[in-house]
């Protein structure tokens, strides 16, 4: 029974968003112009972040909406399970990518949440040090 749920519906696309591709299609450079905008503001406020903390590395893309910093000490999957369960923020072990001292950013979001989620890691990232 759950194949053939899945023949019906696992190898359609989503209808709305189908559509909504095709309206981001044509309004490519309006879509382009705003996700650069996003990430001209929220690059450096991750570089701000980054240069003030002493427990993190990170190798600055050129582009993309993806960071991965490295935790010089520390457990990340501690730090995952602490941001999720205290903070109610993720970001994405780098085990999952086979760096298991790395975690995945994403920077490509609304500015506000993007700052709001970056204060939130340096609390965890804070707590964690107290506790070591």
């Amino acid at each position: 029974r759950m194949w053939h749920i899945n023949d019906l519906y696992g190898l359609n696309a989503a209808h709305p968003a189908e559509r909504l591709s095709v309206i981001a299609l044509d309004n490519l450079s309006r879509v382009a112009t705003r996700a650069k905008e996003i990430l001209d503001t929220n690059r450096p406020v991750l570089d701000a972040f980054s240069q003030s903390r002493a427990d993190l590395e990170y190798v600055r893309p050129q582009f993309g909406t993806i960071v991965f910093c490295r935790l010089r000490a520390g457990s990340v999957d501690s730090l995952y399970r602490l941001l999720m369960e205290r903070y109610e923020t993720c970001v994405a072990p780098g085990r999952f990518f086979g760096m298991p001292q790395w975690f995945r950013v994403g920077i490509g979001g609304d500015p506000e949440m993007t700052q709001e989620g970056l204060r939130r890691l340096g609390l965890a990232l804070e707590e964690m040090q107290k506790r070591s």
